[in-house]
């Protein structure tokens, strides 16, 4: 007999917790699902799933998603059509949290500073690009949807270790521990895709392990973000070191761009009894 354990249900995915007290599902989501309402993540299949070993803490790897100010320095490729923390805004909600990046536009940090009409113009035609994308699974649903929601990104965090995106973006990110080795942590990248309405959803993607010694090119599922995450994580294994030489016992978190980050570990004392 199988020891019980407490679920919930929520966009498609399922949530398990060990502990038989515990509050239900939904009380823990508070308004996230009123987020996602309107984006019918249920209706989504798994085109794409990769799991990688880092070496680094899991808490440490997530932390490299959850601001946007690095992307001047990890991906200068990415200053071209903004998406660095000039352009961010963030927001906490009880259990998560969010970061929204303007899309389509020109990051002030680049010393570029086009005309505004300009830059409604360009956004404009990125939003009539996308909708022309998702068309083909929405159909004219896609027409209801303004320039924010399908241009922007909004990447987002549920208390402890799950990162669905919002709105249209497929990415969802999940970070675990390695076994019982506090110095090596599992990343999960999976894409959720919706598919066309009045067809049959397609099969979910196996799950594709790459080790430690592996890059995320050696997943060519993942099309170009294999690129990215691979900036994102090349210092991930120096931060693990270099956290153990520190004298100092604090680390310290910018008061808004990290409010992400200290949002996290406000609820993890919480949970963990720290002070």
């Amino acid at each position: 007999h199988l020891r019980e354990a407490r679920t919930g249900t929520w966009g498609g995915f399922v949530f398990i917790n060990p502990d038989p007290d515990c509050e239900p599902l939904e009380d823990f989501l508070g308004s996230l699902p009123q987020h996602y309402e309107k984006y019918e993540f249920e209706k989504r299949y798994k085109q794409m799933h990769v799991a990688k070993v880092i070496a680094s803490n899991w808490k440490i790897t997530q932390e490299a998603f959850m601001e946007g100010y690095h992307v001047m320095a990890t991906h200068p490729q990415a200053m071209a059509f903004g998406g660095d923390g000039a352009n961010m805004q963030y927001d906490v909600f009880g259990n998560w949290s969010r970061a929204i990046t303007v899309g389509a536009n020109v990051s002030p940090q680049r010393g570029i500073f086009p005309d505004p009409e300009q830059v409604f113009e360009i956004r404009k035609g990125g939003a009539e690009l996308a909708r022309e994308g998702l068309r083909m699974a929405l159909g004219d649903k896609a027409d209801t949807f303004c320039d924010a929601e399908v241009i922007d990104g909004y990447f987002n965090n549920l208390f402890p270790n799950f990162h669905p995106w919002g709105c249209f973006s497929r990415i969802v990110y999940r970070f675990r521990p390695y076994g019982d080795d506090p110095n090596r942590s599992i990343m999960e990248v999976i894409y959720m895709v919706p598919w066309p309405e009045g067809e049959e959803k397609p099969p979910a993607a196996p799950m594709h392990w790459l080790t430690e010694d592996e890059d995320f090119t050696l997943a060519p599922e993942m099309g170009g973000l294999a690129r990215v995450l691979n900036q994102d994580c090349y210092n991930l294994p120096k931060i693990q070191k270099g956290l153990k030489t520190k004298v100092d016992p604090y680390v310290y978190f910018s008061a808004y761009a990290e409010g992400k980050i200290r949002h996290f570990h406000e609820l993890y004392d919480n949970w963990i009894g720290g002070e």
